[in-house]
């Protein structure tokens, strides 16, 4: 059991002549005894006696003052919100959240990062610093901070709910406000206007200015003419293999799927194709794909 007592000064003359059974001045307060069997005696670093009380509380029982963590079953006491185990800073979170994604496509990984890192600045600049710290009214501002269209709100509000919805399954909040977040209804399709004879134009001398030797700037070339006078998919030109290719006409689709098409090349193009080269010298000419030294795959 502890005991209080002022260490007086050597100007109270009261406390000199008393000692520790003078306790009226405004000399500091100290406290003196045993806390499980442990000597204590050391300043309480006030001169007010109430204060001391209190402190002298703390030291005698450590959970006074402290509550049970906000966390539903959570009998850990703390000063006030939750336990360590129960809260994560923003920053940690969105750290782990990425790292529990890895497997992502590199596409989604790189739209995720760009997002949540957009919400932890919106975040942090007002002063939040946990994870269950952030309430519905923090999430529709940050919508107002964003300067994009609805549609490609739709997919930044997914990436926050899917965050949150993690927050949730690591108890690190009770529920996600996110999914409260009203998702944009009734969306126009843009329209897509096409390419302007000039902005072709413009798209094929590109061609020769790009790669380090004629090989890659004819290969350049070679695919935007297919793309362009055969309306075909980037993934069907790029892994385009010479085995499709049968008297001017090209078979492409999805095999797994069993939807395949025959496109004929037109007679714009078909003049490009015989100097088109192969991948390399030291290549076989029966390299299996046109436009790249890979081997072809069954899925594509």
């Amino acid at each position: 059991m502890l005991s209080l007592w002022r260490r007086h000064l050597a100007d109270c003359k009261p406390g000199q002549k008393k000692g520790r059974a003078h306790t009226g001045c405004n000399c500091p307060v100290w406290c003196d005894g045993e806390v499980d069997g442990v000597r204590v005696r050391k300043s309480l670093d006030t001169r007010d006696w109430q204060r001391a009380g209190r402190k002298l509380s703390q030291i005698e029982d450590p959970s006074y003052g402290l509550r049970p963590c906000g966390h539903p079953g959570c009998n850990e006491m703390v000063a006030s919100g939750r336990c360590a185990r129960h809260t994560r800073e923003i920053p940690r979170a969105i750290a782990a959240y990425h790292d529990a994604h890895q497997d992502a496509a590199e596409s989604t990984k790189r739209s995720r990062r760009r997002t949540l890192r957009n919400f932890e600045e919106f975040i942090t600049a007002r002063g939040l610093k946990a994870v269950d710290e952030i309430e519905l009214e923090h999430l529709n501002a940050f919508r107002t901070t964003r300067p994009i269209s609805a549609r490609t709100w739709v997919k930044e509000l997914e990436h926050v709910r899917h965050f949150f919805r993690f927050c949730v399954q690591n108890d690190w909040i009770l529920k996600s406000y996110a999914d409260l977040v009203p998702m944009p209804r009734n969306l126009q399709v843009a329209d897509r206007e096409p390419y302007t004879p000039n902005e072709v134009a413009r798209i094929i001398a590109a061609c020769n200015q790009i790669g380090r030797g004629a090989y890659e700037r004819l290969r350049a070339r070679a695919m935007i003419l297919l793309l362009r006078y055969t309306a075909l998919r980037i993934g069907d030109v790029a892994m385009m293999e010479r085995s499709r290719i049968q008297g001017g006409r090209f078979s492409s689709g999805q095999r797994r799927m069993e939807n395949k098409c025959d496109c004929p090349f037109t007679p714009t193009y078909r003049p490009h194709w015989p100097c088109f080269p192969f991948p390399a010298a030291r290549m076989a000419r029966t390299a299996p794909i046109c436009f790249g030294a890979a081997t072809g795959r069954d899925d594509h």
